[in-house]
Order: structure tokens, then C-alpha cells, then sequence
């Protein structure tokens, strides 16, 4: 009894569920140690195979691996070495399969002791005491699949000449790509430097050849953009930025492999340049540009010309919508549509290489983002390269016709008339700029600001004089003269200190270019020849302005739009006749005395440029016809009757003095 107790405590601390006298069978007196050797020499040995759950192989290790058989590592008895063997999935001891192998092998030896009877005893001890000892050890199955990897061979195929890598509308698998890749790769190798140095020859000579016709182009279109050398640095700029960005999208391409073959076309930002041409340097040049941004395109993707149509396509596109463009938004506008050309093109691709959808709507969603990126990059770069090549566009023009400017508000205040002269030389030079297909907001800016440097002594200049003394009364002609000519110097230091536009400052120094101050001359000639002196040669030199010429048809309306406006306010009456004979004098005047010399006007843009001042001073100056005068007094009542409804006058003495009242 002591026995079967003692043995039934030591099963509960086991988790087993046996019973004492059940267990005292299994230990007969005196052979205590023989039968726990035995149990424990067949337990280990079921424990050495090792075993797993029944659930756990199903769902598990039967599909761990893709080979037969899996290996098992199990420690050796005698040492912390494994033993590794290889076991088919199947074959992988379950808990059940081995309790069956340690009942048989336990009752087997227990028979031979001479104990019989207690197979029940063995089972419960079995299946209390034997547990899942087989763990998956993924760190080590790595490993060996690394090993594995790097002691294979690499598998080569023979493909002979001739042989067709793909069939028309077949499925494309990953060998046939490894198959067509390695094709052009033995291509590549089985070049020589000869093929390699005549390729290049042909590159350099169809980027030489685009070269010629994009210089060609702008030299027949607008010659003058290679006079000016900041627009001859800007061009140069543009064309390494277009080169640059097709060079660092090819390297993203075929370097990096981040944008897929079929996707590339979309992905460049092809307008940029062309954009940036297009607002600094006009259409001519945005055309040029985008001729040279997609050509080089196409030869850096190995002579890929669908990116040359692309590229030609979004360009003229871009340029159209920015012809004259003068805010921000249409910039973006402008990216917009050139994103949804793209994804026309995308959509005329896929239906004629029977795409499939993901790839022709990646293509144009990525044309798309492209497109309004590059929109975003040319409003961002716009200051800098303005900045850096001296250049201004019409959207910077466009901000600076707001009246809030300092300048222009301070020309109000303090030279109403001349601020009131600016605006009539900016609406009449206008007019008379679009006429001739010049730029009219270049003119209507540079004239809002011509005459800046009257601020400095506004009391001199006529159109500010109130009726007051006037100061030339004091000073002699030479003297008035200088303070006259130097309204120029004045308006150019005031322009640099306001940060205005290099455009501008060239409009304040060429608006009166060398003309004379004529009245001030003729007053010093013949108060020489009162003295009965003779005139001196440099006498006329010295009433000259000291500024440039007019260089451009811009320049060269306002000059004739400043004179025709001032001349303008000493005509008594605004008959068509006399404004067209004083338009067409000045006009004369300035033709005779050079200052058109260095300016690419024409006689037919002069002709317009007359019939536009003669039209608008016309329509500015007309005259009404005068209010008749009431002849008959006004009475006023004797007694209001303010029942009547009948207003009182608003102002008795207007109708006195024969003014009808309101």
C-alpha cells in the first residue's frame, strides 16, 4: 500500500493518469531500477526520433517544402552534435505513431523481464509523457537555400540563328524576357569599336543636323534673339537642361530600372524647356527648343521616335496656349493639356498594340502628373532664370501693371500729370504695338514708367504746372535743358532701386532717345544770335538727351506714342485731319533726324503704327457739343407746396446764371 501511494503521487506530479496498484505491476519488488532504465532507454529512443503533432503535419510540413524529403536535425546522445537525415513529409512521427513505437518496444522488453500485462499501464504512460519535440527552423532553411542557390550552375539554352524568340499574340513569360534580354545583350558584346564609333558618328551627326535646323529656324524667324547675348546664354541654358533631364530619365530607365520601357515616353517632362522658351523668348524659340528636347530624347532612348512625336506634339501644344500668356494659371493650363495629349496617345497606343488596361491607364496617368510637374517646375525656375539671364516674361509684365506699385502710385500724388501722360502713352502705344503684331504689354508697361524720373522735380515738366510760376522763367536754356534731359538718369536710378526689369530701364533710356529739346534750343540760338555771336558747333550736341536709340519695335512705338501724346495736348481742335497731319510730322521728324536707325521697323508698320495714334487720339480727344443755355430766368415759387412732389431746384444760383439745374 505504501508502494502503490508513494507511486500515485509521483503520476500526479507527471500529469499521468494511472493508478496506483496499476503501477505497482509494472515495478515488481526489487526490480525498481531495472524497470526505470527500461523506461527510460525506450522513452529516449522515441524522443531521439522525434515527433510532431498529428494537426501540425497536415497543415505544416507536408507543404514546407517543394523537394520530397525535409531534413531533420537531432542531437546525438553522447554530444551537443546534430545528426541530420533525410525523412519524406509523411514520414515525420506523429505523437500517436510514437506511442505505438514505445508501447512496442517498451512491452517487448518488458516481456522479457518477465512482466507481462501491462501494455494499458505503457499506453497511458506513453501518451502522457511523449510530447511535439520537432520545431521549423526557418533561419537555418534559409541558409542552406543560400548554399544551395550559390552551388548551382547556371542553366544555359542555345538559341540558334533564326530561331523565333516570340510568336505575335503569345503570352509573354519570364524566359522569354531572359530570352530577348540576353539577345540584345550578345548583340551588345558582338559589337565592335568600329559599329560602336560609327553609331556614335551617326548620333553626333542627327544631333549636329537638329542643331542646324533649330539655329537655322530662329535666325530666319527672329534674328534678333542672337544679338542679345543674355538670350543667347539663356538658349544655350535651356538646351543642356533639356539634355540633362532626357540624359538623368534614361539612367532612371535603363540604369535603375525604375520606370518600365513602355512607360518612359510619359514619364519625361519633355515641355519644360519649350515652356520656359516660350515665356522668356517667344514661340519661335519654344518651337526650336522642343524640336531639340525631343529629338535628343529619342536618340538617348535608342532612337525611340515615338518620344520624338510626343515630345513635338506636347510642345506645340504648349506653345500655342502660352502665346502671350500672362498669369500663372494658364501655365498650368497650358501643363494640363499637354497631359491630356499624352493620355490620347496613351489611349491610340493601346488600341493599336492591344495594351492592357493597367498599362495604357498607368501611361496616362503618369503622362498626366508629367505634364502639370513640368507646368509647376517652369513657374518655379521662371524667377531664377529671369534673374540669372536678365530676362522678363509677360507674367512679370503683367504684375507690374497694377496701379498699387509704388512707383505708379507715387507718380499720382506727386506728378498727377505725368502719371495722367503715362497712362494715355500706355493706351494709345498699346493699341499701335498689337497692330503690328509687337508686344503691347511691353509697351503699355515701359510706358507706365518712362517718364519715373519726373518725380524728382515734377514742377519742371509742363503737365505738372498749375498755372503757377514757372521755373525755367529763371534759369537759362542750357540750364532748363540739363534739368529736362536728366528726367532719364533720374527714372534709371529710381528703376534700379524699385528692382524693375531690365526691359523696362531700357524704355525710360530710349523713350526720348537723342532727340533735342527743341524749344529750349531754339531759345539759346537766338539769344546767340542777338548777341550777334556765332552758334557753336557743339551748341545742338549739348540739348540732345543722352540716351540709346530705339532697338526694337517696342522701344520705337513708345518713343513715337510719348511724342504724339504730348504734342496732342496743344491741338485746339481734335479734327481727324489735324491729328493725323501732327502724327504723321512727328513721325517724319524722328525718321529724319536717325532716331529709327538701329530699329527693325518698317514703312508698313509706320503706316499702321499712324493710323492706330491717329484712331485713338481721335476717339481720346473728341469734343462734345455744347449744352444750350436756358434763356428764360428761373422763379422760384412764393409759397412751396412740398405736397406737390415737385423738388425744389438743387441749386438756385446755377439756374441764375443760366445753368439748367440737375
Amino acid at each position: 500500500r505504501d508502494l502503490a501511494a508513494e507511486l500515485s503521487v509521483a503520476a500526479d506530479l507527471l500529469d499521468v493518469v494511472i493508478a496506483g496498484e496499476a503501477l505497482v505491476e509494472l515495478f515488481p519488488p526489487a526490480r525498481e531500477m531495472d524497470v526505470l532504465a527500461t523506461l527510460n532507454d525506450c522513452l529516449a529512443e522515441v524522443w531521439m526520433r522525434g515527433m510532431v503533432a498529428s494537426s501540425e503535419q497536415a497543415e505544416r510540413w507536408l507543404g514546407l517544402s517543394a523537394s520530397p524529403t525535409i531534413e531533420l536535425a537531432t542531437p546525438q546522445a553522447d554530444s551537443d552534435e546534430l545528426t541530420f537525415r533525410a525523412v519524406a513529409p509523411a514520414e515525420i512521427p506523429t505523437v500517436e505513431m510514437a506511442a505505438e513505437a514505445f508501447l512496442s518496444e517498451a512491452s517487448r522488453r518488458f516481456k522479457k523481464m518477465g512482466i507481462t500485462q501491462v501494455d494499458d499501464t505503457l499506453a497511458a504512460l506513453g501518451q502522457a509523457l511523449l510530447k511535439p519535440n520537432l520545431a521549423y527552423d526557418e533561419s537555418a532553411t534559409q541558409e542552406r537555400r543560400q548554399a544551395a542557390w550559390r552551388g548551382l550552375e547556371p542553366v544555359r539554352m542555345t538559341v540558334r540563328q533564326g530561331t523565333t524568340l516570340m510568336e505575335e499574340r503569345t503570352t509573354v513569360t519570364a524566359q522569354t524576357i531572359e530570352m530577348i534580354t540576353a539577345h540584345h545583350r550578345r548583340l551588345a558584346e558582338l559589337e565592335t569599336t568600329y559599329d560602336r564609333r560609327l553609331k556614335q558618328a551617326g548620333d553626333a551627326a542627327l544631333i549636329l543636323l537638329t542643331l542646324i535646323i533649330c539655329v537655322g529656324w530662329l535666325q530666319s524667324t527672329c534674328p534678333g534673339i542672337f544679338a542679345d547675348v543674355h538670350r543667347r546664354w539663356l538658349l544655350v541654358t535651356l538646351a543642356l537642361l533639356a539634355l540633362a533631364l532626357n540624359t538623368l530619365f534614361h539612367y532612371f530607365s535603363v540604369g535603375l530600372n525604375w520606370i518600365p520601357p513602355w512607360l518612359v515616353a510619359f514619364a519625361i517632362p519633355l515641355v519644360l524647356a519649350a515652356m520656359l522658351s516660350a515665356l522668356l523668348l517667344g514661340a519661335s524659340a519654344a518651337l526650336a527648343m522642343g524640336l531639340w528636347s525631343s529629338f535628343t530624347a529619342a536618340l538617348i532612348f535608342d532612337r525611340n521616335f515615338e518620344l520624338l512625336l510626343l515630345g513635338l506634339g506636347g510642345a506645340v501644344l504648349a506653345v500655342m496656349l502660352l502665346r502671350g500668356a500672362r498669369k500663372r494659371s494658364q501655365v498650368m493650363r497650358a501643363g494640363l493639356a499637354v497631359g491630356v495629349l499624352k493620355g490620347l496617345v496613351a489611349l491610340a497606343l493601346a488600341s493599336l498594340h492591344q495594351h492592357l488596361p493597367e498599362i495604357f491607364l498607368t501611361q496616362m496617368g503618369m503622362g498626366l502628373i508629367s505634364s502639370l510637374l513640368a507646368a509647376l517646375a517652369a513657374l518655379l525656375l521662371l524667377p531664377l532664370v529671369e534673374w540669372m539671364f536678365n530676362q522678363t516674361s509677360n507674367i512679370s509684365l503683367f504684375e507690374l501693371t497694377d496701379m498699387s506699385h509704388p512707383l505708379l502710385q507715387r507718380l499720382a500724388l506727386e506728378a498727377p500729370g505725368t502719371y495722367h501722360h503715362s497712362l494715355m502713352v500706355g493706351a494709345i502705344g498699346q493699341a499701335a504695338a498689337t497692330r503690328i503684331g509687337a508686344n503691347g504689354l511691353l509697351v503699355a508697361v515701359c510706358a507706365y514708367y518712362h517718364d519715373i524720373g519726373k518725380l524728382t522735380k515734377p514742377e519742371f515738366f509742363t503737365e505738372n504746372q498749375r498755372g503757377g510760376e514757372n521755373p525755367h522763367d529763371t534759369l537759362a536754356p542750357s540750364m532748363s535743358a540739363l534739368v529736362i534731359q536728366s528726367h532719364v538718369k533720374e527714372g534709371l536710378t529710381l528703376a534700379k532701386r524699385y528692382k524693375l526689369p531690365r526691359i523696362v530701364s531700357e524704355g525710360i533710356e530710349a523713350h526720348h532717345g537723342t532727340t533735342l529739346t527743341s524749344y529750349f534750343y531754339q531759345v539759346a540760338r537766338r539769344a546767340v544770335e542777338e548777341a550777334g555771336g556765332m552758334e557753336d558747333a557743339g551748341l545742338e550736341h549739348s540739348f540732345r538727351y543722352d540716351g540709346r536709340k530705339p532697338r526694337t519695335r517696342e522701344m520705337a512705338v513708345l518713343m513715337l506714342a510719348d511724342s504724339v501724346e504730348a504734342a496732342s495736348r496743344s491741338l485746339e481742335k481734335a479734327m481727324p485731319n489735324r491729328v493725323d497731319e501732327m502724327v504723321t510730322r512727328i513721325i517724319q521728324d524722328k525718321l529724319l533726324d536717325g532716331q529709327l536707325d538701329r530699329c527693325p521697323i518698317t514703312m508698313a508698320d509706320l503706316y499702321a503704327v499712324r493710323k492706330s495714334f491717329v484712331f485713338s487720339l481721335t476717339n481720346i480727344l473728341h469734343g462734345r457739343n455744347p449744352y444750350p443755355r436756358e434763356t428764360t430766368p428761373y422763379q422760384p415759387p412764393t409759397s412751396p407746396d412740398h405736397s406737390s412732389g415737385q423738388p425744389a431746384p438743387a441749386d438756385p444760383g446755377a439756374a441764375e446764371s443760366g445753368v439748367a439745374a440737375p
